[in-house]
């Protein structure tokens, strides 16, 4: 690659948060509904 290696690692970071956005996204849900609903009951028994 006819790139500066700063380059290259900062394209690679950018490719490599783009593609994780999703768990960011479903963490962050999970936890809006943590707050709203009081979680799911835990089951000792199984």
């Amino acid at each position: 690659m006819d790139r500066p290696k700063n380059w290259v690692i900062e394209d690679a970071l950018k490719q490599y948060l783009s593609e994780q956005a999703w768990q960011i996204e479903g963490i962050k849900q999970a936890q809006t509904s943590l707050k709203e609903n009081g979680g799911i009951e835990f089951d000792r028994n199984f």
